[in-house]
């Protein structure tokens, strides 16, 4: 019977030697701490930890750069947040819920990740994975097999970012069925990834007021045997349909290799109404990817665009 998410942390780290469920009481007051958790003795796949979140909230306004994170998972494995909602309030440091140090195989179901609205600074990202402590973007010892499903990933300047490095790359992490909404300039960018899934996720900025260039599924340096399959990207520019600003709605701006292709399948792509130049897919002059089965509608007319590049 803990008092906060902070004390029920600390009971496991001497370890633990089976399961563990933690059940948050609904209606709960919202909690305000900063969170990390370390590698837990005895985590595994059968000993796992679940939060059932309850829709409960985890929030908390950072303003260190060396502690931008409301919740850290530090090389943290098999943990699994249930229906539970994060949120990060700094007014320019927000690195909502982030993932490094090899934090593999954990689970986030019916979640949802929330940087401060209308924000616009570069240390703003709502869901990250990647190999520093304190940056959504180095490159490094990431995480492996984590799973983000049927969540909402909303606002920052990165809704969210996964980056591994081009000696170990991120692999294996999915994406699926979750809405990426009202971010500043990227939905999600993925730097030396290998087989990361972006699945029947929906993009788009309905809200939004304050925003740069749109790029949603951004496949940056070193990604490799993506599959980018069933999403729908629309809507970039909802509230200013005049905005002169560059849109990439899929693009591929990294090498891939023979055999390990990035594949582009069964996406819509829609409603992307803006006055600047549009590009539907594009490929930036780079190798290996397989593109099959998309729709591609753009009909403004004060836009200069291209379908697929």
């Amino acid at each position: 019977n803990f008092q906060s998410v902070g004390s029920a942390i600390t009971a496991m780290t001497c370890g633990i030697a089976g399961a563990v469920t933690f059940n948050m009481t609904a209606g709960a007051p919202v909690y305000n701490e900063q969170i990390t958790i370390p590698a837990i003795p005895g985590a595994s796949g059968v000993n796992n930890v679940t939060f059932n979140g309850n829709g409960n909230t985890l929030s908390y306004n950072a303003t260190s750069a060396a502690n931008p994170h409301t919740l850290t998972l530090n090389g943290t494995d098999y943990f699994t947040f249930n229906n539970l909602n994060i949120v990060g309030t700094g007014n320019e440091y927000a690195l909502v819920c982030h993932l490094w140090n090899q934090a593999d195989s954990n689970r986030f179901n019916n979640c949802s990740f929330s940087a401060p609205a209308e924000g616009d600074a570069t240390t703003q990202c709502a869901f990250s994975i990647s190999g520093d402590p304190a940056s959504h973007t180095a490159q490094g010892n990431a995480g492996n097999y984590n799973v983000v499903s049927n969540c909402r990933i909303k606002s920052g300047y990165y809704a969210a970012y996964v980056a591994g490095s081009s000696t170990n790359r991120a692999i294996k992490n999915q994406f699926k069925n979750c809405d990426f909404l009202d971010f500043y300039t990227y939905a999600i960018r993925m730097d030396h990834t290998d087989s990361i899934v972006i699945a029947q996720c929906n993009v788009e900025r309905p809200t939004r007021i304050n925003m740069a260039g749109f790029y949603g599924l951004y496949m940056g340096s070193g990604t490799r045997n993506a599959l980018i399959d069933r999403n729908r990207v629309h809507d970039s520019y909802a509230k200013d349909t005049t905005h002169q600003s560059l849109t990439f709605a899929i693009y591929g701006n990294a090498h891939a290799v023979a055999g390990g292709e990035n594949v582009i399948t069964n996406n819509i792509v829609y409603n992307i109404k803006s006055d600047g130049i549009i590009q539907g897919i594009h490929i930036n002059n780079y190798n290996h990817y397989r593109v099959y089965n998309n729709t591609v509608y753009i009909d403004h007319p004060g836009s200069n665009s291209s379908a697929i590049t």
